[in-house]
């Protein structure tokens, strides 16, 4: 995660490095204390011990087991939900390489995949709101996958053989549709747009999207307050944005990162470029693609 940016590094990402350094350790002391504490029952309550519970039960009894997350806005369900991905993605790593042969250097685990998925995830579904800046506007169900019948190389507390994780499943329901045309005042619509906007470089967005990097620029990602004014002056301009509006529609989240963690995600996912720009670009790229049909 740590990257070099005209010779400095980024404090954003050398932050992150630390704090996926500290995850690491979280997880190598609660394994060394759960080596007498088979299923994690004698634990206190955390997120780790939850999700050791279900993976213990998990490959001693051969049955499927379900960890439900949930809680009010800003409880933490999200981040719960990576912990939770990023305990199995540990835990579990050291078996891929023993069933895996044609997984070359520089291609991502399997687990390293779930784990590089949630940024996609977030962005296209996640939004600022008044309690929470990264809010899940949708409900999602993740199935992980594990193959009994492989040879494994990694062991749990008590000696127990965990198989590998071959894939995950994600089910999403639920998704609030109606924000990407409206949203309370305070708000923003999903991460996605701002995203792009704050991300890409200028001439790309101008010549490939055919858009304004202003995120202003645009009535559905203007928050209702400005819609309000909008409408009292019985105008058909566009709703205007004023800097001086007590209002975070256009707060910036760290939408350059955000969209640089987007990029990588597709890239660790191996998703093709055209389907990439196809996402991304939309309107434009699919009427760029049929002009191009006709002249031919």
């Amino acid at each position: 995660m740590r990257r070099i940016r005209e010779g400095t590094f980024d404090l954003h990402q050398e932050e992150d490095l630390h704090q996926e350094e500290e995850e690491e350790n979280e997880i190598k002391i609660f394994n060394e204390n759960s080596e007498n504490d088979n299923d994690g029952s004698s634990s206190d309550p955390h997120v780790y011990n939850i999700a050791a519970r279900a993976l213990c039960a998990f490959v001693s009894t051969h049955k499927r087991q379900a960890i439900v997350i949930s809680g009010e806005s800003g409880a933490g369900k999200t981040e719960s939900t990576k912990h939770c991905l990023k305990f199995f993605s540990d835990i579990v790593g050291g078996s891929t390489a023993a069933t895996t042969t044609t997984t070359t250097t520089t291609e991502a685990t399997i687990e390293e995949k779930i784990v590089r998925a949630n940024p996609i995830l977030e962005a296209f579904g996640n939004a600022m709101t008044v309690r929470n800046n990264n809010s899940s506007r949708f409900g999602k169900w993740m199935k992980l996958n594990f193959d009994f019948a492989a040879t494994t190389t990694s062991t749990g507390a008590g000696g127990a053989n965990i198989p590998p994780m071959v894939g995950c499943h994600t089910d999403h329901f639920l998704l609030e549709k109606s924000r990407l045309i409206s949203h309370s005042s305070g708000e923003r619509s999903f991460h996605v747009f701002y995203q792009l906007l704050r991300g890409e470089a200028p001439d790309l967005l101008s010549e490939e999207y055919g858009l304004d990097p202003k995120p202003e620029s645009y009535s559905y990602l203007v928050s209702a307050l400005a819609e309000a004014e909008a409408d009292n002056d019985h105008t058909n301009s566009p709703p205007s944005y004023d800097e001086s509006m007590a209002d975070n529609t256009m707060a910036d989240l760290g939408d350059r990162e955000g969209f640089k963690e987007l990029t990588d995600a597709f890239d660790a996912l191996r998703i093709p470029y055209a389907e990439i720009m196809g996402i991304l670009g939309g309107e434009r790229a699919s009427r760029d693609e049929d002009e191009h049909t006709r002249d031919e």
